[in-house]
């Protein structure tokens, strides 16, 4: 009789362990999704506030869309990443003359006048030196400013060449060489005389 007994309060004690588990487990779960379901809300409505944010943004900044805006970002990320004298060389073709609306004459005098104005650093010497240096190296010759500039003719054509000819100047006279006939290189390869 006592072992009777014994087995029913064991069973009846697994039995409340059971029920009182599944209760606690309930009371769990109902109060995590009721945190979900608060912190889903709070989500949404930051979510709404930080859109009108963004629309106000792109209106304040004078962008009428994400994607301008994006764009914009892109620039600044990329002349942060590269020397203008970088942009200069390596970035100029033709049709970015006809895309932009802005010729590549100005768009070099703009780089050259950024890079004035923020001083030219350490990296933009680098930039200068390393291209040179490169086209030392696949020319397997010394570049005088002459040679630089017909060398670059000959990989973008003359029209660019002479849009981005002060930009061109400036590589040559940031690594370091001379570039005390800029004129005169710039009236031999560029001028159209007709005799």
């Amino acid at each position: 009789m006592i072992q009777i007994i014994g087995i029913i309060f064991i069973a009846v004690v697994i039995i409340a362990l059971i029920l009182e588990d599944k209760k606690s487990s309930k009371e769990f779960y109902e109060k995590r999704i009721k945190e979900l379901e608060k912190s889903n809300r709070v989500l949404t409505l930051e979510g709404q506030l930080n859109s009108t944010s963004e629309e106000e943004e792109f209106c304040d900044a004078g962008f009428t869309s994400e994607k301008q805006f994006n764009d914009a970002i892109d620039e600044i990320e990329k002349g942060i990443k590269y020397s203008p004298l970088e942009r200069i060389y390596y970035e100029t073709q033709l049709p970015d003359q006809l895309k932009n609306e802005v010729g590549l004459r100005v768009k070099t005098k703009e780089y050259l006048n950024y890079l004035s104005t923020k001083g030219v650093s350490e990296k933009d010497i680098q930039s200068a030196k390393g291209i040179i240096a490169l086209r030392e190296n696949i020319l397997c010759t010394q570049l005088d400013l002459e040679s630089f500039v017909e060398d670059y003719i000959n990989k973008k054509g003359k029209y660019i060449a002479e849009e981005i000819y002060l930009g061109l100047v400036k590589i040559f006279e940031l690594s370091g060489r001379d570039i005390s006939k800029s004129k005169e290189v710039y009236n031999k390869l560029f001028s159209d005389l007709l005799f």
